[in-house]
Protein backbone atom coordinates (compact mmCIF):
# COMPACT_ATOMS: atom_id res chain seq x y z
CA UNK A 1 0.00 0.00 0.00
CA UNK A 2 1.44 3.24 -1.12
CA UNK A 3 -0.16 6.51 1.01
CA UNK A 4 0.55 10.08 -0.61
CA UNK A 5 -0.01 13.22 0.75
CA UNK A 6 2.28 16.47 1.62
CA UNK A 7 3.23 16.45 4.79
CA UNK A 8 5.13 19.92 4.82
CA UNK A 9 2.90 22.44 6.58
CA UNK A 10 4.07 26.37 5.44
CA UNK A 11 6.66 27.44 8.14
CA UNK A 12 5.39 29.78 11.04
CA UNK A 13 6.48 33.15 10.87
CA UNK A 14 10.26 33.84 11.71
CA UNK A 15 9.87 34.78 15.54
CA UNK A 16 12.66 35.53 18.29
CA UNK A 17 11.45 32.74 20.34
CA UNK A 18 13.02 29.36 19.26
CA UNK A 19 10.24 27.39 20.78
CA UNK A 20 7.91 28.49 17.88
CA UNK A 21 9.74 26.07 15.28
CA UNK A 22 8.25 25.03 12.30
CA UNK A 23 5.37 22.42 12.21
CA UNK A 24 4.75 19.42 10.59
CA UNK A 25 2.22 16.24 10.11
CA UNK A 26 3.22 13.12 11.13
CA UNK A 27 1.62 9.64 11.69
CA UNK A 28 2.15 8.64 15.24
CA UNK A 29 2.50 5.75 17.08
CA UNK A 30 0.49 6.86 20.30
CA UNK A 31 0.20 3.31 21.53
CA UNK A 32 -0.27 -0.48 20.82
CA UNK A 33 -2.34 -0.42 17.18
CA UNK A 34 -2.93 3.12 17.89
CA UNK A 35 -1.97 6.20 15.15
CA UNK A 36 -3.00 9.61 15.01
CA UNK A 37 -1.65 12.07 12.71
CA UNK A 38 -0.28 14.73 14.84
CA UNK A 39 1.29 18.22 14.26
CA UNK A 40 5.02 17.89 15.14
CA UNK A 41 7.98 20.13 14.91
CA UNK A 42 10.06 19.67 11.96
CA UNK A 43 13.23 17.65 12.99
CA UNK A 44 16.80 18.81 13.25
CA UNK A 45 19.18 18.50 11.21
CA UNK A 46 22.69 18.81 10.46
CA UNK A 47 25.28 20.24 8.10
CA UNK A 48 25.71 17.85 6.06
CA UNK A 49 21.82 16.45 5.95
CA UNK A 50 18.73 17.81 4.24
CA UNK A 51 15.02 18.48 5.25
CA UNK A 52 12.31 16.63 2.69
CA UNK A 53 9.06 17.18 2.05
CA UNK A 54 7.84 14.07 1.79
CA UNK A 55 5.38 12.68 -0.90
CA UNK A 56 5.27 9.49 -0.90
CA UNK A 57 5.10 6.83 2.16
CA UNK A 58 5.13 3.00 1.75
CA UNK A 59 4.21 0.96 4.82
CA UNK A 60 6.35 -2.65 5.41
CA UNK A 61 6.44 -5.48 7.16
CA UNK A 62 8.47 -3.95 10.11
CA UNK A 63 6.14 -1.02 10.05
CA UNK A 64 3.15 -3.66 10.71
CA UNK A 65 4.72 -5.72 13.35
CA UNK A 66 5.45 -1.89 14.89
CA UNK A 67 1.88 -1.11 15.01
CA UNK A 68 1.21 -4.47 16.39
CA UNK A 69 3.91 -4.40 19.29
CA UNK A 70 4.78 -7.78 18.17
CA UNK A 71 8.17 -6.44 18.12
CA UNK A 72 9.81 -3.97 20.41
CA UNK A 73 11.58 -1.85 18.36
CA UNK A 74 9.24 0.71 17.95
CA UNK A 75 8.22 2.35 21.26
CA UNK A 76 5.03 4.78 21.28
CA UNK A 77 5.16 7.50 20.89
CA UNK A 78 7.00 7.58 17.34
CA UNK A 79 7.00 8.57 14.05
CA UNK A 80 6.25 6.05 11.83
CA UNK A 81 6.97 5.20 8.18
CA UNK A 82 10.68 5.03 6.78
CA UNK A 83 9.97 4.14 3.18
CA UNK A 84 10.10 7.95 1.99
CA UNK A 85 10.08 9.97 -1.09
CA UNK A 86 9.61 13.77 -1.83
CA UNK A 87 12.00 17.43 -2.33
CA UNK A 88 14.61 18.67 -0.83
CA UNK A 89 13.26 21.60 0.89
CA UNK A 90 16.19 22.85 2.63
CA UNK A 91 19.93 21.71 3.35
CA UNK A 92 22.71 21.51 6.18
CA UNK A 93 25.43 24.29 4.73
CA UNK A 94 27.63 20.94 3.74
Amino acid sequence: MILTADFYISPIPAVKDQSMKKLMKALVLTDKKKMEIKEVPLPDYAENEVLINVKACGICGSDIHGYDGSTGRRQPPVIMGHEASGMIVEAGSK
